[in-house]
């Protein structure tokens, strides 16, 4: 890229603010989701100085790989272990994929500010500004692996790179150590788009082709030999993908998922996917053009799966988040149909609407994350209290599902591994979140509507 003018610095600044909008009281918002289960499987393997594999409360874990979890302990360097340690490597790992998005639309379009509309484009989108690109889940991180492996995939497919094509092997290894398969389903799926649009299947057999298969596979596979079992950890691994690829046997189930999982694509692509579908109806936009068309193969080949199978999580459908590696690819989709009618009042509208999400997000982080922390109160200070109240010398075990931050917390106070009740059938306390009866009540916690309570064997 050259000098940038005006409007391409200002795209800058506004991807920067966004950016920084994700920091605000980030550390604030009560741990949600997966997010403790994450910091619990890395301060374990940190514990144990055991970097290829993971346990959860003394278990063995093969349900995920350990990138990130290597990721999260590096975090813990910077920040300590918290929330903060697994929600800034969303954050950074977001802004690296517009930053990704941006060098990949320039490199294809040779327009600064179509590609600073495409990287801005993608950083403000609702489901990454509002959620998964701050919230400490492996999707932000995943995203942004996947990215670079498709963009690799197109630029050596098209430019005849090989060098490009092996480091996209190299990407995909790296990529099935955070997720696992879906990491190769991304890496076939978009192999097999762009034989298909250009119709050169052959070359998929070619030198580079077959070099980068061999990469995706011995980068996992060194890991995975270090393992107590590969064969269960395998199998595990594929279960999982598996059972959320399983199509619904309800039919009115898998009807109501083929309308409502566009609609939720749209709702997580807002607020620039109202602004494109209006310019899309306004000004007839010829996208049916290549390289328009291979990115429009590209993302539908690997987004049918999604649309075809409804026996996922949710109440109708796949959980949504699954399609967030397909984000950066819209993203530049979007900034060339926004960029393609030369039209100064689209560029503007697309700036004050981004504006609009970034000062949404800046309210977000100021007023709401503080609100829900005072309602739902403090998990960490719960489990400094059973720390306090415990002898620290004795088992401690913990059976506590629907809270899992409690776990970690008390493992984190206490700097030891406390244990599944299978783990340590012999435990003396017992944090649980059931109806277990058995043994002397010392305290009971409310939280969130449930309770958090402390036994002592009798």
């Amino acid at each position: 890229m050259g000098k940038i003018n005006r409007r391409e610095l200002f795209a800058l600044i506004l991807i920067l603010l966004a950016f920084l909008s994700m920091f605000v009281n980030l550390g604030v918002l009560e741990p949600v989701g997966d997010e403790p289960l994450r910091l619990t499987l890395a301060y374990e393997m940190y514990l144990r100085g055991d970097f290829f594999q993971p346990t959860r409360l003394g278990a063995y874990y093969f349900n995920k790989p350990p990138m990130f979890m290597w990721l999260t302990i590096l975090s813990s360097k910077i920040v300590g272990w918290n929330v903060l340690t697994v929600r800034i490597l969303s954050v950074f790992f977001t802004f690296f994929s517009s930053l990704a998005v941006i060098f990949f639309s320039y490199k294809v379009f040779k327009n600064s500010l179509l590609a600073f509309i495409c990287g801005l484009s993608f950083i403000t989108f609702g489901d990454i500004l509002f959620f998964y690109g701050y919230l400490g889940e492996i999707d932000a991180t995943f995203t942004f692996f996947i990215a670079v492996m498709m963009f690799l995939q197109y630029l050596g497919f098209t430019k005849e790179n090989g060098s490009f094509i092996v480091m996209s092997g190299v990407v995909a290894g790296l990529a099935f150590l955070l997720k696992g398969f879906n990491a190769y389903g991304f890496f076939g799926l978009t192999f097999l788009g762009l034989s298909i649009y250009y119709r050169e299947y052959f070359k998929l057999f070619s030198k580079p082709f077959i070099v980068s298969y061999i990469l995706a596979v011995l980068i996992p596979a060194a890991w995975l030999i270090q393992t107590v079992s590969p064969v269960d950890y395998l199998k595990m691994m594929f279960f999982e993908v598996a059972m959320r690829a399983e199509g619904s046997k309800d039919f009115h189930k898998f009807f109501t998922h083929l309308i409502s999982f566009p609609i939720q694509n749209i709702k997580q692509t807002l607020l620039t996917s109202l602004l494109v579908l209006f310019v899309l109806v306004r000004y007839k936009v010829q996208i049916l053009k290549h390289p328009i068309k291979a990115f429009l193969l590209i993302i539908l080949i690997n987004y049918v799966p999604y649309l075809l199978f409804a026996g996922g999580k949710g109440m109708y459908t796949v959980d949504a988040r699954y399609i967030l590696p397909l984000l950066p690819f819209v993203a530049v989709v979007f900034g060339y149909i926004l960029n393609k009618p030369q039209k100064d009042w689209i560029i503007r509208t697309f700036f004050v609407l981004s504006i609009i999400s970034i000062l949404l997000r800046f309210v977000y982080g100021l007023v709401v994350i503080p609100e829900k922390s005072k309602k739902y109160g403090s998990i960490e200070k719960i489990s400094a209290d059973i720390v306090s109240i415990i002898d620290k010398n004795q088992k401690i075990a913990c059976s506590c599902n629907e809270f899992k931050a409690v776990c970690f917390f008390v493992e984190r106070d206490l700097k030891k591994i406390v244990g599944f009740p299978f783990v340590y059938p012999d435990w003396k306390y017992l944090i649980t979140c059931s109806d277990y009866k058995d043994g002397k009540l010392i305290k009971s916690y409310e939280y969130k509507g449930g309770l958090i309570e402390l036994y002592e064997r009798k």
